[in-house]
């Protein structure tokens, strides 16, 4: 389905915070941190600099022949210096 415009037809079940107060409670801030970026400006600047500074670093190395590999920290399963 190909369209030219989309128009939203449904309401906001959660308002945005206030305009003036903002997003002031921190835990709130670190559980939605969709709403932080939404609301803090701030936020998205530092946002965009840290994907910035992240993808300079991984085209370097990447091109300097270094693979990235992730290795599970939190893993359910007991390895490592922990096994009996």
């Amino acid at each position: 389905v190909n369209s030219r415009e989309i128009f939203l037809l449904s309401k906001c079940v959660r308002p945005l915070p206030d305009k003036w107060k903002g997003l002031r409670d921190v835990e709130q801030r670190y559980r939605q941190r969709y709403l932080d970026l939404i609301v803090n400006t701030e936020g998205r600047r530092v946002l965009r600099a840290r994907t910035s500074l992240l993808r300079s670093v991984r085209t370097t190395l990447e091109s300097e022949g270094f693979m990235e590999v992730e290795t599970p920290m939190l893993h359910p399963i007991a390895g490592g210096a922990s096994v009996k």
